[in-house]
């Protein structure tokens, strides 16, 4: 009876942990992703509270700029931090660099289509009221 419920438990929390992506863009057309920044693990401890891998060094793996940090918890990341019970939590990370100048933007990053960069930011201001 005790396993059982522990198994009940521990199959709750497994699925509801579930996956999670967070994606961060700066604007710049998206390049390339490099190889050591592909997916790259990112360790935590209790729940992510504390960095164990600290923070990625984007100007040495972009010296270009960057285009996107995607973040993510897959459902091998989720498993390590149920059976861990959220001691452990790593993450993926991955960064994409912007283009170099005179290469084409491609329509699609690994995270699909790219919003197109129309205007500026900021965006310019409206005209005041009454002109």
């Amino acid at each position: 009876m005790r396993a059982r419920n522990l198994g009940f438990i521990l199959v709750t929390a497994g699925l509801s942990s579930g996956c999670f992506r967070c994606v961060v863009r700066s604007g710049e057309p998206p390049g390339d992703a490099p190889t050591a920044y592909d997916e790259r693990w990112h360790s935590g401890w209790v729940g992510g509270l504390i960095e164990a891998s600290g923070p990625h060094a984007l100007d040495q793996a972009c010296p270009e700029g960057w285009a996107e940090v995607r973040v993510e918890t897959d459902p091998l990341h989720a498993f390590l931090n149920v059976v861990t019970l959220y001691i452990y939590s790593p993450q993926a990370v991955t960064v994409v660099c912007a283009a170099k100048d005179g290469r084409e933007t491609p329509a699609q990053t690994a995270s699909g289509a790219y919003p197109p960069k129309t205007q500026g930011y900021p965006p310019a201001a409206l005209p005041p009221p009454g002109d």
